[in-house]
């Protein structure tokens, strides 16, 4: 096990089914980082808080997996409903630090980015 300094970047090669972890590729081998430490903002992107950006959208876009609906933009929040692959959602909020607030069945919550498409 090793630390790694903030802002260090990494190719993401792949995420555990309960998103909790993430794989890595590392100094050309592969290694595993708690997703919730990892960001797709670089750090200058931060504001003062440490915390997210968030842009105001209103998108319909789709789920590429069945992904989680959680209470908040952590993996370590409460999850809300798991959303079936293929379902569409209203995305009302971006952030820069790859989550999306979206509406589904009525329910406000956040899911990670990268598994939503237009």
């Amino acid at each position: 096990m090793e630390a790694v300094e903030t802002g260090r970047e990494f190719a993401r090669t792949g995420i555990t089914s309960d998103y909790k972890w993430s794989q890595v590729d590392y100094n050309g081998q592969t290694a595993y980082v708690a997703s919730q430490y990892l960001s797709t903002s670089k750090p200058s992107q931060m504001n003062a808080n440490n915390e997210p950006v968030w842009t105001s959208v209103d998108q319909t876009v789709r789920t590429i997996a069945d992904l989680r609906l959680h209470a908040d933009c952590s993996t370590s929040a409460q999850i809300l409903v798991t959303m079936p692959q293929g379902v569409v959602v209203n995305r009302i909020l971006t952030g820069d630090n790859g989550w999306s607030q979206v509406v589904y069945q009525g329910q406000v919550g956040y899911c990670a980015s990268e598994y939503l498409r237009a």
